[in-house]
């Protein structure tokens, strides 16, 4: 919607329902494989087909790079080998998967994208929600 040119807004006494799946503070504590996978996918396919190029280049590694670091963690740290692998087949997906991702690309970008990288990123880092530390 913000490539697209709209205004999003924070409505804190909206209610939102979420239908087939889990929020945050959910995945955070119930976090299955197959909710694992498609986060950590759908991060570097967003990256990798909504951004500007340089934008698309530096946010899909780093993505990637992060996703690679959470499977070590729940390998190392937590002994959990299956989300390890969970994590390496999220970044391979994206791999195998280039070309139809690039070809999503070039319609977002020449048909839906509206706004500059530099007006949706700047949004990424503020947050409508307080938290205390």
């Amino acid at each position: 919607m913000q490539l697209r040119g709209y205004q999003i807004i924070f409505v804190p006494k909206s209610v939102v329902y979420h239908v087939g799946g889990l929020g945050v503070t959910e995945l955070d504590m119930h976090i299955n494989g197959v909710s694992l996978f498609h986060s950590c996918k759908n991060r570097i396919t967003l990256a990798l087909k909504n951004f500007e190029v340089i934008n698309s280049i530096k946010y899909s590694a780093l993505y990637a790079t992060l996703i690679a670091g959470l499977g070590l963690y729940y390998l190392v740290k937590m002994k959990k080998g299956h989300n390890f692998i969970v994590c390496i087949k999220a970044i391979y997906w994206n791999i195998r998967n280039i070309k139809t991702i690039l070809e999503k690309r070039v319609r977002v970008q020449r048909f839906i994208r509206r706004k500059p990288d530099s007006k949706i990123i700047s949004k990424f880092t503020k947050s409508p929600i307080r938290i205390k530390v």
